[in-house]
């Protein structure tokens, strides 16, 4: 995934590789829990679907203007937690099949993030800084894993921030993202690529899922309970203390 993202440039993946080592030994994604992070996820601003688009890719949804939260370090681990979770309901990578690597990553190993702009407003808009930092998580510590990102009725007010952050996003990222317009629901994009029966109304679909905060609470605990018997993928930096009884 990392040769893909960098064009096959091996120098450029050892770097990417390289940086994602420490961010995650810095980050530590599977040590975050549902209890510490759980006040993030009141209003259903960040959440993951139990479904998958006809792809097979699974579904991760956004919604900014329900941002309820001014905590930055939280708002992050929360979007890193979701991605733990959306990934960790793929069929595990068989290592007899990575002799060759596909020349495009495939789409089981992807996810579709759908970004709902209901209620948003420049007023409870994330941080430029927010934005910026989840842009970089996505594309370049999660890297060839976001397959497509649909945008459902940004408002007028997103574009002063699109063409903030836009510079920022490299082009293989760029060109997964659409625009959908004030009547999405009625366009042919999303019946493309759900059964409209399994997606909410509120994301254009036929069904009626809202989000429930404690239903969903309780599925992440149960993941939680999973992840305390893994091993860390990415052993924990040691911290300065440690460090200094070593030496």
């Amino acid at each position: 995934r990392y040769l893909r993202a960098r064009h096959w440039d091996v120098k450029k993946a050892t770097k990417l590789i390289q940086n994602y080592v420490e961010w995650r030994a810095e980050m530590q994604p599977e040590s975050i829990q549902w209890d510490d992070i759980e006040e993030e996820f009141r209003t259903g601003k960040v959440y993951r679907l139990h479904l998958s688009d006809f792809k097979n890719r699974h579904v991760v949804i956004l919604s900014p203007g329900k941002q309820n939260t001014n905590n930055h370090q939280q708002q992050m681990k929360q979007l890193v937690y979701t991605m733990e979770s959306a990934i960790g309901m793929k069929a595990k990578e068989d290592k007899n099949l990575m002799d060759v690597a596909p020349v495009t990553t495939p789409a089981s190993e992807q996810l579709i993030v759908l970004l709902d702009f209901t209620g948003y407003t420049l007023r409870n808009a994330p941080p430029f800084k927010t934005s910026l930092e989840t842009l970089k998580i996505l594309q370049d510590y999660y890297c060839e894993r976001l397959g497509e990102a649909m945008l459902l009725n940004p408002p007028s007010v997103f574009r002063v921030l699109w063409k903030l952050i836009r510079p920022f996003i490299d082009k293989r990222t760029l060109r997964k993202i659409s625009f959908l317009p004030r009547n999405f629901k009625e366009c042919d994009i999303l019946k493309e690529r759900f059964n409209l029966d399994d997606l909410d109304t509120a994301l254009g679909g036929r069904g009626d899922f809202p989000y429930d905060h404690d239903k969903y609470g309780a599925m992440m605990k149960a993941e939680d309970e999973v992840r305390k018997n893994r091993p860390p993928l990415i052993p924990p930096r040691p911290s300065a203390s440690s460090a200094e009884e070593d030496s």
